[in-house]
């Protein structure tokens, strides 16, 4: 392995142009996802105030009282392209977002090799996919079925006793109840 005092600084300026160019991407999707944001919102509210209008203008409460319900068909019927313009819209703009992040990491081990090129080390041959592997969340391990703690199966316990207890206390009325309406029999 040769040192070459200019490593660090190649290196450095590789890591701080990945920076940068990460920067950029983030603003540019945020510049993305505002501009659809902003559309939908100046359409939700053309379509408010042309109803806000309808309303305003109506004169006769059975149109008024119809109202409602035209609305939501109307809807149905002529939102779903808008909608299914903005989905796809959102997809784009993920895909441009990823497609920049994977062009700028190979750009970044690229300058990185070429700073390492002159040391003899080299970095791993890792595709982007896999990099990227190393950032998605573990899989959450299944919940074990629910199992009773002690403190609520004393708990339920302790509920069941006064329900035991309850229950002999109006056995034994009920017993005592018979056994006067007997005495009261034979005296008679």
């Amino acid at each position: 392995m040769t040192l070459n005092a200019k490593t660090p600084l190649a290196l450095y300026k590789a890591n701080l142009e990945l920076v940068l160019r990460l920067g950029a991407l983030l603003q540019e999707n945020r510049r993305r996802w505002t501009q659809l944001g902003a559309s939908s919102t100046r359409e939700a509210i053309e379509r408010t105030m042309a109803e806000t209008e309808r309303v305003l203008t109506s004169n006769d409460w059975t149109a008024l009282a119809a109202m409602p319900g035209e609305e939501f068909w109307k809807s149905l019927r002529e939102d779903a392209p808008p909608l299914q313009a903005s989905v796809e819209n959102a997809v784009g703009n993920q895909a441009a977002f990823a497609q920049g992040l994977q062009e700028a990491f190979e750009a970044w081990r690229q300058q990185s090799v070429d700073a390492l090129g002159s040391t003899g080390m080299e970095l791993p041959d890792l595709p982007f996919a896999d990099f990227l592997k190393g950032l998605r969340p573990a899989a959450k391990a299944p919940k074990p079925a629910a199992r009773e703690t002690p403190k609520a199966a004393a708990n339920a316990k302790t509920r069941a006793k006064p329900r035991a207890a309850s229950n002999a206390k109006a056995k034994a009325a009920s017993k005592k109840t018979s056994a006067s309406r007997k005495s009261t029999r034979t005296r008679k």
